[in-house]
């Protein structure tokens, strides 16, 4: 486990370890839980954008980039787009696996 160093008030300072350690395990729990909210919301905006290219090319984006690329500026502006919107859909279902084998597992960050 990794060492992050924060700055609290004092009167968290001088709270019992066994009250900071519950403290912070609880401040992680509902961060990460709000960034997952958020996170969930990033991949549902980007699968629907996603979901706009498929159905207007009739490809996913693999399968477009290996039949075609189109020669228009519209078909490369939805293309940039789409590959845009496929990494922030791929990035955050990485993060949200990632934060919910946190929550998974109990977090302890004593």
């Amino acid at each position: 486990m990794k060492k992050i160093e924060l700055e609290v008030p004092d009167i968290i300072f001088e709270l019992p370890e066994e009250e900071k350690d519950k403290l912070m395990n609880t401040v992680f729990s509902i961060s990460i839980q709000e960034r997952l909210k958020k996170l969930k919301k990033e991949a549902e905006k980007a699968e629907t954008k996603i979901d706009k290219f498929e159905k207007k090319y009739g490809f996913t984006l693999e399968e477009y980039e290996d039949e075609k690329i189109g020669d228009s500026i519209e078909e490369h502006d939805d293309y940039m787009d789409w590959f845009y919107w496929t990494e922030v859909y791929n990035n955050s279902k990485q993060l949200i696996n990632k934060y919910n084998s946190l929550l998974g597992d109990e977090i302890n960050v004593s």
